[in-house]
């Protein structure tokens, strides 16, 4: 879902863009070096299209 371009993007701050809402998805690897975990925050935020090229979201 896309949002009007009256906010800024949550992630990089940039204004004046097309914004979707999406909820950022945080990955951390264990030390003994067995493979990344997923955290998904629940609060959505609204991204620009850059951002969502370049970090880890879903859109739900």
């Amino acid at each position: 879902m896309s949002e009007p371009a009256a906010a800024t993007c949550t992630s990089c701050g940039d204004a004046g863009v097309l914004l979707e809402r999406v909820h950022r998805i945080y990955l951390t690897w264990p030390e003994d070096g067995g493979p990344a975990v997923e955290r998904v925050v629940d609060e959505p935020e609204l991204w620009c299209a850059v951002c969502r090229t370049q970090y880890p979201h879903e859109v739900r």
